[in-house]
């Protein structure tokens, strides 16, 4: 089954980060990016304010996440990440999201949390209207997630999140970075615990390597900053 499937390879990511309670095996997956508040209309036809509307969450990042809690897999423990604006919408997503998910997302004074705006029809897909361009999560910063990713054993993105802003790009390649070093570490643990298996890990430093060269190309403004020369490490 899906959920037989996937707690078999979730349990696959224990790795030396991994916490233990008692007994019990705790997979931490974390994904982080932009979540709206969705007005979604109950009728068809051109949106109205003064509709027949509902509220709901749109966000692929925190859906992922539920869904993942919805398994019901014990030992899975959620994590989405975001910012939220200090207003209505960004109440209504924290009163939505909390006990479904672990939520890591302040509120800040001053800015607005991002909308979208459904309207259905009868003849072909519905389509959106957002208003998010400058909202609390564009602004989200690697150093925003950074204190939670380094014990994930799983971390989920998408291509959204860069697409929202500078800032957001560069939070997605810091993001990858540090994931990266920290399968580099793991690789050189195990090729120093057992040297005679090195030709075994050749197919993941190439990779690794691949990678890096990509990684590479995106000079951000953060890395710049904290003077960070990945071509020293791998």
């Amino acid at each position: 089954s899906l959920k037989a499937g996937f707690k078999h390879h979730l349990y696959l990511l224990y790795n030396n980060r991994t916490e233990f309670c008692g007994d019990d095996l705790v997979v931490k997956v974390v994904t982080f990016g932009e979540t709206m508040e969705q007005d979604n209309p109950r009728y068809t036809g051109p949106y109205n304010p003064d509709g027949d509307n509902f509220l709901d969450c749109a966000g692929a990042e925190s859906n992922f996440a539920i869904g993942l809690q919805r398994l019901g897999i014990e030992g899975l423990k959620s994590i989405w990440i975001s910012r939220l604006g200090d207003d209505d919408s960004g109440n209504f997503i924290r009163e939505q999201l909390y006990g479904r998910v672990t939520v890591i997302a302040d509120k800040y004074h001053g800015e607005f949390t991002g909308r979208a705006y459904v309207t259905h029809y009868y003849d072909r897909e519905p389509t959106k209207r957002y208003e998010r361009k400058g909202s609390a999560a564009s602004k989200l910063t690697f150093s925003d997630i950074e204190p939670h990713i380094k014990d994930a054993d799983l971390l989920h993105v998408t291509g959204i999140t860069p697409a929202l802003s500078d800032t957001c790009r560069n939070t997605i390649f810091e993001a990858f970075r540090l994931e990266l070093e920290y399968v580099y570490a793991g690789l050189l643990d195990a090729i120093q615990e057992d040297p005679k298996n090195k030709d075994e890990y050749k197919s993941n430093l190439e990779l690794i390597d691949h990678l890096r060269e990509i990684l590479l190309k995106y000079e951000t403004k953060e890395r710049i900053e904290k003077g960070w020369d990945y071509a020293d490490k791998y």
